[in-house]
């Protein structure tokens, strides 16, 4: 696994994590 297909995984999964949790904020208040 080469280090530029790691870090584009981390930054896709971070994105997702990022937005799970605003959508989850906003929809607990």
């Amino acid at each position: 696994m080469s280090v530029c297909l790691g870090f584009a995984i981390l930054l896709t999964f971070y994105g997702l994590a990022s937005s799970l949790l605003k959508a989850w904020s906003e929809r607990s208040h």
